[in-house]
């Protein structure tokens, strides 16, 4: 429609209303007559009228996967009831009583416009009908569905989806807008300028909330460990089996079971996720090795076993190890002593072992002279051992070349005078026999020899 000269007569002005398709007309009006000024006389046409109403909604929907965005086949939940607050402080709690209350058609849409919300603007005198431009408001779900933390009648059983996913495409068009304000599913609104109608705010429920994996693993250092999902208010939570839990009964028990344990976790009475807890707690093994004995013929031996990969071994006492932190030691002591082994695993678990080294005293400080001179003069008059060291019992006897037993004694210090019967014997080889144990309580040993006679 625009302004015309002559719309139906000469010397007139008016409109004409023409298609916007072909140009035709279809219709003129003329608004006065007789005026040199033509149509320039009426200036532009202006709208004249009310202020266009607001609307804000969109959606509630059942979230089927959980991903928090409206996919194809996921259909809208019907007579869920919605409710507006004024939130015009900007603190995300409603500023007094609902605006404007309306349940989700069969698609699950809703609107909030002037004909649910009779004043959009309680701080203005007057009814504002409708949202008004540039204010905050608060979406919620309507106490008949969400009650104590958890949906009831049409939102039975059904959890908050996650919020902003966003998503490919139109991301805030599909994903769940909602977050859970004082436990109540709740979308921040701000509307824009008049005539900015926002249908954009969307509601997703899901049958089963997000239940995130978190296997944990225990060992001799981590004995326990917290599983399960973060705690969605409103939800109910039972683990089986119950054991080596602190509760059954709700999302985010510790866990501190003796073997590996599967821990099945049921949301909401038909959402199942399974937990695994795996436990190491097998010792390692720590083994010292056979006892071991040091003699005359040495004055160190090797202890332990062989390595194992990935165990730490310390020995104690370490004094008389040339190093007391590898698995076989070289042990160097002075007297008999038991040895700790003590074998640290990858999983923090200990195990012990214990070997001793003997000390078997020296009986080789054996000494027998192979003659000796009986003629009184004090010097080498009396034949035996002149040295013995760590013997704990003796015999020693002596002989002739046929077999007669000359002397016999048990005494470390006796020897034979060379007399027999209170006879001197004659010149010549006698034999002798030295039978002894040692302090280390060993087999007796055995020496048998000749000696000179000499006058």
């Amino acid at each position: 429609m625009v302004t015309l000269m002559d719309p139906i007569n000469a010397f007139s002005n008016g409109t004409g209303k023409f298609s916007t398709m072909n140009a035709s007309a279809s219709g003129h009006a003329e608004i006065s007559n007789n005026e040199f000024g033509k149509g320039n006389a009426l200036g532009d046409l202006e709208v004249a009228g009310d202020v266009v109403a607001l609307q804000i909604g969109n959606r509630v929907w059942k979230d089927d996967d959980g991903d928090g965005i409206q996919d194809p086949g996921e259909v809208g939940i019907n007579n869920v009831s919605v409710e507006l607050f004024a939130d015009f402080n900007n603190d995300g709690s409603p500023d007094g009583a609902a605006l404007g209350t309306t349940n989700t058609a069969t698609d699950g849409n809703y609107v909030f416009d002037k004909s649910n919300v009779t004043d959009g603007d309680p701080q203005t005198t007057g009814n504002q009908a409708g949202p008004v431009p540039g204010k905050t408001y608060l979406i919620r779900i309507g106490a008949a569905d969400w009650a104590g933390g958890s949906g009831t009648n049409d939102l039975q059983s059904l959890s908050l989806t996650p919020s902003n996913i966003g998503g490919t495409g139109q991301p805030d068009v599909r994903d769940n807008d909602a977050i859970l304000l004082s436990n109540i599913p709740t979308i921040s609104a701000t509307t824009r300028k008049s005539g900015q109608n926002l249908h954009e705010w969307d509601f997703g429920f899901m049958p089963c909330p997000n239940i995130p994996v978190n296997n944990v693993y225990l060992d001799c250092i981590v004995d326990s460990a917290q599983i399960g999902p973060v705690e969605t208010p409103g939800s109910t939570y039972a683990w089986a089996p119950p054991s080596g839990l602190t509760a059954n009964n709700i999302a985010q028990p510790i866990a501190f079971p003796n073997t590996t344990t599967v821990y099945t976790l049921t949301v909401n009475g038909l959402c199942t996720k399974e937990v695994s807890v795996y436990v190491d707690i097998a010792p390692p093994i720590a083994n010292a090795g056979p006892s071991k004995v040091l003699d005359c013929a040495s004055t160190s031996v090797k202890i332990g076993t062989d390595s194992i990969p990935g165990l730490t071994y310390t020995w104690e006492p370490a004094a008389s190890l040339d190093n007391p932190n590898i698995a076989q030691p070289t042990a160097s002591p002075l007297v008999t002593t038991t040895y700790t082994l003590t074998v640290l695993g990858q999983n923090g678990c200990v195990s012990q072992s214990m070997t001793t080294v003997n000390i078997d005293k020296c009986c080789a400080r054996v000494i027998i002279p192979n003659s000796f001179t009986p003629n009184g003069d004090n010097l080498n008059d009396k034949f035996g051992p002149v040295v013995l060291e760590n013997v704990s019992s003796v015999y020693f006897a002596v002989y002739n070349r046929w077999g007669q037993r000359l002397f016999e004694s048990t005494e470390q210090n006796q020897k034979w005078d060379g007399n027999f019967n209170n006879e001197p014997c004659e010149v010549g080889t006698y034999f002798y026999m030295l039978k002894y144990n040692c302090e280390s309580f060993k087999e007796p040993k055995l020496l048998k020899g000749d000696v000179s006679l000499l006058r």
